[in-house]
């Protein structure tokens, strides 16, 4: 009696391999990977991303392999991609300690990431109450020299009256707005 044929074969080298396997005997596939890799979710990538994904899945061990993909998402600024591919990996095998520590330090980076623009929001907020500064100075300096221009020319007395009320409205948006 002839053996049993092998029912699957590998979609890396095409060796046949029945379905308890775990790994292929001639290239060392994990067939579990390869399904997860297989079943992309909704997170898009660049190519060049998945590309570095796959190198990842393939040298599994290789931590240089890691480090580059976890490169390539920072700089494409895709780091939900990385954390997606390896909150699959986990999900896979929970106790898989690269996922793990791959993981958290792709959290990490994304958090290092919000807490760099917040020292830009400050700086756009301090440059924009200078300007209000540097504004409400100047217009009062401006209105101070049409009081005292309508107070020493004659012809010119209703100056004084818009002067005093520009002065007056400046000062209030200033106290108002909080602009020191």
């Amino acid at each position: 009696m002839a053996p049993a044929q092998a029912p699957f074969s590998c979609p890396k080298c095409n060796e046949p391999y029945y379905a308890e396997q775990k790994d292929c005997k001639k290239c060392g596939l994990i067939f579990s990977k390869f399904r997860l890799q297989e079943s992309e979710g909704d997170v898009s990538a660049s190519k060049e991303q998945k590309n570095r994904w796959q190198l990842v899945v393939d040298n599994y061990t290789d931590e240089n392999v890691h480090q580059e993909f976890l490169r390539s998402c920072l700089k494409g600024e895709n780091l939900e991609y990385a954390a997606d591919r390896y909150q699959k990996m986990l999900k896979l095998n929970p106790l898989d300690d690269t996922a793990k520590k791959l993981h958290s330090e792709v959290m990490a980076l994304s958090v290092a990431k919000v807490e760099s623009h917040a020292p830009a929001r400050q700086d756009l907020e301090r440059r924009r109450k200078t300007l209000g500064t540097r504004l409400s100075h100047f217009v009062i300096v401006l209105s101070t020299m049409v009081i005292v221009i309508g107070y020493f020319v004659p012809e010119l007395r209703n100056l004084t009256g818009l002067g005093a009320a520009t002065l007056f409205f400046v000062v209030a948006l200033k106290y108002y707005f909080k602009i020191f």
